[in-house]
């Protein structure tokens, strides 16, 4: 029997998933957490052969850092990823995480125990992709995520602070208070990260602000170029 830790931040989906497996013979559910942190002490403590997780979770680490985690420390443990994201940017995160499936919150009670029976016997399932489309997503976000390190040794660690915030959907006022900043400098900032990185307009830059912390956040371990620069910037974000 196989056991199961679940780690989501609401009640409803891990009671969902529970009742899922309550008619199980080959799994059992051990523990259950609201947050990354909470799991990973779960984990620690217990035998666990299975973990599903939430990929976002508001308080302390995510299901994407738990995931890294687990599999550093545990790596013949399984790991699966449950989410409401289903755009590829998500599914490359989960393929850097080493996760072994990924499956949508949509369709649990219809896949969830099939597709992990799969993935205990050593298949990958990542929201129905096939291999030539994982393979061909990582290669594309692989691609953009170098061009991220480029954009970085184009900005200041200023303009990192900026465009972090951005990121966060913060007006230039917003932005200004957080930095203790003037509002005018906010938005020279602003117009130099868009000159710098050849950006037209305000929604490309929230859009591509956006696209450069993800990638930050996912893709910042094994990325070797320009690695000095790009591991300090990573800190200077916090994320």
């Amino acid at each position: 029997m196989y056991n199961v830790i679940i780690a989501d931040d609401h009640f409803l989906i891990r009671e969902g998933i529970k009742k899922i497996f309550e008619n199980s013979r080959n799994f059992k559910i051990i523990a259950e957490a609201s947050n990354g942190d909470s799991a990973m002490c779960l984990i620690d403590q217990y035998n666990c052969d299975l973990l599903i997780s939430d990929i976002s979770m508001p308080d302390g680490i995510d299901g994407l850092d738990l995931v890294k985690e687990l599999k550093n420390k545990y790596p013949e443990s399984k790991a699966i990823l449950i989410t409401m994201f289903t755009d590829e940017t998500y599914i490359y995160g989960a393929l850097i995480s080493e996760a072994d499936g990924m499956i949508s919150k949509d369709s649990l009670h219809k896949d969830l125990l099939g597709r992990i029976n799969s993935i205990m016997n050593g298949e990958k399932y990542f929201l129905g992709k096939s291999e030539k489309e994982l393979k061909q997503i990582f290669e594309e976000n692989k691609k953009f995520s170098k061009k991220v390190v480029t954009d970085l040794n184009e900005l200041s660690l200023r303009e990192i602070d900026v465009i972090k915030l951005i990121a966060d959907g913060m007006t230039s006022t917003e932005i200004a208070a957080k930095l203790n900043i003037n509002k005018r400098t906010v938005d020279t900032h602003r117009q130099h990260i868009m000159s710098k990185l050849q950006i037209k307009s305000t929604p490309e830059l929230i859009l591509r602000a956006a696209k450069i912390k993800e990638m930050m956040r996912w893709h910042y371990n094994w990325i070797s170029t320009n690695t000095d620069l790009f591991t300090y910037s990573i800190n200077k974000m916090r994320i």
